[in-house]
């Protein structure tokens, strides 16, 4: 039972144990030397990757490399942001030999990230650790030299064949690779494929990468200025090179015995110095206006005879095309009187350069005397100048209709030979050009112009015109308008033509306390007067139409002022009196009418003369809104005439109807006003 008891727990705490073990762990040490004691055993066995922070010592690089070689740390060791610790204070974040992970047996890891404040490495990678990928380099390492892992300074030895790295990834921070740096003189164990070099990268020692056989990705940022001697000669995988323009200087052999050979090479537009030996053989080589010198020697050792011998890189046909109008030196071996190979080199020349070249004579940059000139021997071709660009002037333009743009096209370079171009519209019948580049305006509408080159039709620029259409004209479709005061109208008016483009109008009263006008033609008359309506175009003021408006105040009601009349007087006169409403009416004018004509008359202007005994309605009217007052006339009498001699021509006489007779005739009845005012109907005698 108690055998049994014990299994079972046993294999409980194995079990826990077991689940217990992790394949990752981060640990912060803040006293070195006690990361051994800060990993309990069943971890030690079971980590993959670690990542420490903060202080470490050689006690703590030696506990990683027991655990990289005895137990089962080999995917990453993340030491990026620990502080070395030395035994000297000058030592600190410096890896030494001897002093690092003292590894018992040939061991691999895929990644190690090596801390951000290493000041250097004295071979302190050295021995048997075989690194997938290392990151390396920061703040406080600049210079990657040739002895940083390994543990030796000796002239081959910058990665020893038993410390290998395959892929290298330099922070930011470090700004040269010194000479040697990579190279392997063990080339069955060079295993370096690729590196990622940093953007503060500017420089590349001699040999640093010599004999990488498997190096086969490299990418250099902009900041690289000088590659160094054979730096990558014998990479015989390296097949694709991108050479920033910011090189200033490329040396012999740089990349030679490469697997990148192209027939043309574009060299970068910064380059001073360059030894054609740097690059395989190519047909055709292209140079700017930066370069200073090209050498086209190199030398080789007769062991025999125990000498240097000099040779011609390029001796047979070459193609150079130079974008400098000043000859650079050119350095070349055998007779230069001779000419030697530039015999053979053709060589392109900027335009109004071909005398430079073609002199007996130079002076090369940095020269205080002229010399040979070797450049006379070659073939010297000035080189057409091609159309690289073109800019129109104006890329968009608002035209009118029947009016005219001029299109200039400016073509790049200033310089280049054929600076002839074709302008074509994508719609004629909206704007048509014309060989010159003159646009005319046709018709409403937006459309493309399109200058191309052409020298090369693939070269172009591009004008949206908008061709508008202006207004000519507008037509109000009232002159003249009679308008009572609180009365409301709509002037209509009509644009010409009808696709005119900006058809917004201005509205505008000469005086607007007789009327006013809104900006949709909606006028308003506010007191009796005149004013002038005037609506003028936006686009153009010049073009407008006018309307004369005239308010008037209605009449709004008619009254008399005596609404009946009793009369017994033949002949009598009484004066009816028209009230209109209001008092400022415009139109005052009353028509009278009675309706008994015989009984009583009424004159225009109100007066009513009694004729006869009976009744009569008289009848006003205003001539304006036709509004009626009236009043009843009753006359009741004896017939009251009399018959009187004509002889007293004291009296007035009128005729029946109201109107005075000079001249009474006898028998006729009349109407007679004596001196004091008495009236009575009479017959003369």
């Amino acid at each position: 039972m108690k055998k049994l008891l014990l299994l079972i727990i046993t294999t409980f705490v194995s079990w826990n144990v077991i689940n217990a073990q992790k394949s990752e762990l981060t640990i912060d040490i803040q006293t070195p030397g006690l990361l051994s004691s800060m990993i309990n055993y069943a971890d030690q066995i079971s980590i993959e990757s670690i990542k420490v922070t903060g202080y470490i010592n050689k006690e703590d690089l030696k506990f990683i490399g027991y655990m990289i070689s005895e137990q089962s740390l080999k995917k990453h060791i993340d030491l990026s942001e620990v502080n070395i610790i030395g035994e000297k204070s000058e030592d600190d974040n410096i890896l030494k030999s001897g002093s690092s992970f003292s590894l018992s047996k040939v061991s691999e890891i895929n990644f190690l990230s090596l801390p951000h404040n290493l000041k250097n490495s004295e071979g302190g990678l050295g021995g048997s650790l075989l690194i997938d990928t290392l990151e390396v380099g920061g703040k406080s390492l600049h210079k990657i030299t040739n002895c940083m892992f390994s543990g030796s300074n000796s002239y081959d030895s910058g990665i020893s064949s038993n410390s290998t790295i395959k892929n290298i990834i330099i922070r930011e921070g470090v700004d040269s690779i010194c000479n040697d740096a990579f190279y392997s003189s063990n080339i069955e164990n060079s295993r370096l494929k690729s590196i990622k070099f940093p953007s503060s990268l500017k420089y590349i020692g001699d040999y640093a990468f010599y004999k990488c056989k498997e190096l086969s990705n490299i990418y250099f940022s902009d900041s690289l200025k000088v590659i160094g001697k054979k730096a990558f000669s014998e990479c015989e995988k390296l097949s694709d090179i991108n050479l920033p323009n910011s090189i200033t200087e490329i040396k012999e052999y740089a990349f030679n015995e490469t697997n990148f050979n192209p027939d043309t090479l574009i060299l970068p537009r910064d380059l001073k110095s360059i030894h054609l030996t740097a690059f395989n053989k190519a047909n055709v080589i292209t140079l700017y206006e930066d370069i200073e010198k090209i050498d086209n020697v190199y030398t080789t050792y007769n062991r025999t005879f125990n000498t240097w011998y000099s040779h011609n890189f390029y001796s047979d046909n070459l193609v150079i095309h130079i974008k400098d109008t000043t000859p650079p030196l050119i350095n070349i071996y055998d007779n230069v009187a001779d000419g030697g190979p530039m015999k053979k080199f053709t060589v392109y020349v900027p335009k109004g350069s071909y005398s430079a070249y073609k002199s007996s004579k130079y002076k090369p940059e940095g020269y205080s005397y002229e010399t040979t000139n070797p450049w006379s021997y070659a073939t010297i071709i000035e080189e057409s100048v091609y159309v690289t660009s073109l800019k129109l002037n104006i890329n968009n333009a608002d035209i009118k209709v029947g009016e005219t743009l001029t299109l200039l096209a400016n073509i790049y370079p200033e310089n280049a030979d054929n600076k002839s171009v074709n302008y074509i519209s994508e719609d004629e019948n909206i704007a048509y050009v014309n060989s010159t580049g003159v646009i005319t305006g046709k018709k409403r509408g937006v459309t493309k112009i399109i200058v191309t080159s052409k020298e090369n039709n693939n070269i172009s620029d591009t004008c949206i015109v908008n061709i508008i259409q202006p207004i000519e004209s507008i037509l109000l479709n009232k002159k003249n308008l009679i308008l009572n005061v609180g009365e409301n109208e709509t002037l209509d008016v009509s644009i010409f033509p009808t696709d005119t483009n900006n058809k917004n109008l201005i509205w505008n009263s000469s005086d607007e306390s007789i009327a006013t006008i809104s900006n949709i033609g909606n006028l308003y008359g506010i007191k009796v007067g005149k004013c002038k309506i005037t609506v003028y175009s936006e686009e153009n003021p010049n073009i407008y139409d006018t309307c004369e408006i005239e308010i008037k105040q209605p009449v709004n009601s008619l009254r008399l002022d005596k609404n009946e009349i009793v009369s017994d007087k033949i002949g009598e006169i009484i004066q009816l009196n028209a009230i209109i409403e209001p008092s400022d009416a415009t139109n005052k004018n009353v028509s009278w009418q009675s309706s008994n004509p015989s009984v009583c008359s009424v004159s225009s202007n109100g007066s009513v003369i009694i004729l006869s005994e009976g009744t009569s309605v008289i009848i006003a009217t205003t001539e304006d809104g036709g509004f009626v007052a009236i009043c009843i006339v009753n006359v009741s009498f004896s017939t009251g005439i009399e018959i009187i001699s004509i002889n007293n021509s004291k009296n007035r006489y009128f005729s029946l109807d109201g109107k005075e007779v000079i001249n009474p005739q006898r028998g006729n009845m009349y109407i007679i006003i004596d001196k004091n005012g008495y009236s009575q109907k009479v017959i003369f005698k």
